[in-house]
């Protein structure tokens, strides 16, 4: 007899990405994830939380394509030198948590 535990921890729906807004003047790092729990995201630069402030936001959103599906959004407005690093995305509901990353580079 086997066993198959399966854990309710959020999942992801594709990979993390990065969208340009007013020009390039506004840069958000997307993650879609979907849990029938209550989920949060917490966002790490360089493994470290994220600083926010007028210029760096999070932002949660209904997701429109999946009710139980969620937009955690990093918005960074007047995207400068600095702000290249490898982002972070955790997202924990009460049975676990599940991460995405990726690394912002301007050319």
């Amino acid at each position: 007899v086997s066993f198959i535990y399966t854990s309710d921890a959020p999942d992801f729906h594709d990979k993390p990405h990065i969208v340009q807004r007013d020009n390039g003047n506004v840069i958000v790092i997307k993650v879609r994830a979907k849990s029938h729990l209550e989920m949060k995201a917490e966002w790490f630069k360089d493994d470290k939380p994220v600083k926010y402030s007028d210029r760096i936001k999070s932002v949660v959103k209904k997701d429109d394509k999946d009710k139980d599906g969620y937009q955690f959004l990093l918005e960074i407005h007047g995207p400068q030198k600095e702000d290249e690093a490898k982002y972070k995305c955790v997202v924990k509901n009460a049975e676990g948590q599940n991460q995405q990353s990726l690394n912002l580079v301007f050319d």
